[in-house]
Parts: C-alpha cells; sequence; structure tokens
C-alpha cells in the first residue's frame, strides 16, 4: 500500500518534531515529601520566597564562600522549581521538576528548559535561595554531588537520571545538609549571605585581631 503523497510533508514535519526528543535524557530533581527545609535561623521553615535552581557554572569557576559576589554572573540555569511554577511546596517540604539534555555540538548539551549550554560531564549544583541579589537579608544553601554531572544524551537507554536530596553523597558549598537514612528525611538549611563591603570588614577585623595577639597591642 502507497502513502498518499499528501501526508509526507505531515510525516516528515512530525519526524522532525520527534528527532530531538530521541536523543535526550531526562534528570528527575527532586527531595522527598516531608524534608526539612530551614533558613538561616535554623528553627524557621522556608516559605514561598525561596526557590531551587539546578545549574552549573562557567568553565574554570568552583563556587566557595569567599566567591559569593561572582556566583549569580557565572551561573547557568538547567531547570527551576518555586512556587509560580507549582513545583515547590513548602507546605509540605517538597520540590519536584524534570529536565532533558538535548544533543548539541561537539561534546555539549542543551537544558530542554531554558536552552542553556553545557559541557558532558560537567558538575551541576542545586542552588537553594530567597533571593540572588547579595542584600542584609540574602540566604543561600548550594549542594553538589560528584554524581551530578551533565549526562550525554542517549537515545538507547530510557533510564532517567534521578538526583534526590536525600542522597547521603550531597554535600553543602553553602548552607548545610544531612540525611536520616533510618527516617528517610533530608534537612537543608539556608545560611545568611554577608554583603561584600560586610565581609572585606570582617576579615579586615580578623587579620587586625590576630596582629594585635601577635604583638601585644
Amino acid at each position: 500500500m502507497k502513502t498518499p503523497r499528501s501526508i509526507i510533508p505531515a510525516l516528515a514535519a512530525l519526524l522532525l518534531a520527534w528527532l530531538p526528543q530521541a536523543h535526550a535524557r531526562n534528570i528527575n530533581w527532586s527531595s522527598g515529601v516531608g524534608d526539612i527545609f530551614l533558613q538561616a535561623d535554623g528553627v524557621t521553615a522556608m516559605d514561598s520566597s525561596f526557590g531551587f535552581e539546578l545549574g552549573g557554572f562557567t568553565t574554570g569557576f568552583t563556587p566557595t564562600q569567599a566567591n559569593f559576589s561572582l556566583w549569580q554572573s557565572n551561573w547557568i540555569v538547567f531547570d527551576t522549581a518555586n512556587t509560580g511554577t507549582a513545583e515547590w511546596s513548602p507546605g509540605v517540604g517538597y520540590y519536584s521538576s524534570t529536565g532533558m539534555t538535548v544533543a548539541a555540538a561537539g561534546s555539549t548539551v542543551t537544558s530542554s528548559i531554558t536552552g542553556a549550554t553545557f559541557t558532558i560531564g560537567q558538575q551541576a549544583y542545586l542552588w537553594a535561595f530567597n533571593t540572588k541579589t547579595i542584600g542584609a537579608s540574602t540566604q543561600w544553601a548550594m549542594i553538589a554531588n560528584t554524581a551530578w554531572t551533565y549526562p550525554a544524551s542517549d537515545p538507547f537507554n530510557p533510564n532517567d537520571l534521578l538526583w534526590d536530596l536525600q542522597d547521603p553523597a550531597n554535600t553543602a558549598v553553602a548552607g548545610a545538609t544531612s540525611v536520616d537514612t533510618v527516617n528517610f528525611v533530608a534537612t537543608l538549611q539556608a545560611q545568611p549571605v554577608p554583603e561584600p563591603g560586610s565581609a572585606l570588614l570582617v576579615a579586615l577585623a580578623g587579620v587586625l585581631i590576630r596582629l594585635r595577639r601577635r604583638y601585644g597591642r
């Protein structure tokens, strides 16, 4: 049976639309329902002012607490979860989202959500924040896991990647994270982010104290 010529263009369009997804790989990143999310005081729960982003940093940049002021300018977003997208539910302590890596040129992939480009094998980070702008009330938490690296797109691998807040291998770059492996509950706590000027004053004060102790003045 011959295919009518009139439907060939439609079939071609469907094939072209399917091809990018055929070369995609899902990344499911989430917490567990009932996980604990704390603000910097260690008591107050994170509320709807907080959001979560999965992403990475520009080549050559490694986030530390000494370079807070450079995080935002070097950050690349892969996917987001917040109350606006209905993927963060502070009332039940749960965030969840899924993004796909789509094959791109060379050894890179792009995010199906943001279109941003990542190198295959690049380290991924989870950033929780109430604002990215550093100020008196800014609170951040960031965690990483050596297993969280952006994968090549593989049309023959049906298994999604699961990047879970309850993974005991997670480590904190900012804030704190822990996992109760008996009760299956993770805790993520933010920390205050000092303003650049304040951080410099604190550092200078520490130097002066050490000098005074050394020279007895």
